[in-house]
C-alpha cells in the first residue's frame, strides 16, 4: 500500500471529544504534533480489521509488552 494513502470516516467510529481528551503530543525539533493514542489507534484498527490493521495491532502490543517488560 502506497504510504500516501489516509483513512477518512464518514462515521465517528470513537467521539472526537473521547479522542482529544487522550491526545498524545510528539515533538520532532520545535514543531508539536498531536497524534491518537494507542489506545484509540488500537481501537479503530480493530474496527477497521483489514490484514494491514491486524498486523499493526499486534505490532503496536509488541510495542507495549517491550515498553513494560520491567514493571
Amino acid at each position: 500500500m502506497p504510504m500516501n494513502l489516509i483513512d477518512v470516516f464518514v462515521n465517528e467510529p470513537i467521539g472526537f471529544n473521547e479522542i482529544e481528551n487522550e491526545i498524545v503530543i510528539f515533538k520532532a525539533r520545535d514543531i508539536e504534533i498531536p497524534a491518537i493514542s494507542k489506545k484509540h489507534l488500537k481501537a479503530l484498527k480493530r474496527k477497521a480489521n483489514r490484514p494491514q490493521d491486524i498486523a499493526d495491532i499486534e505490532a503496536l502490543e509488541e510495542i507495549d509488552r517491550i515498553e513494560h517488560k520491567d514493571e
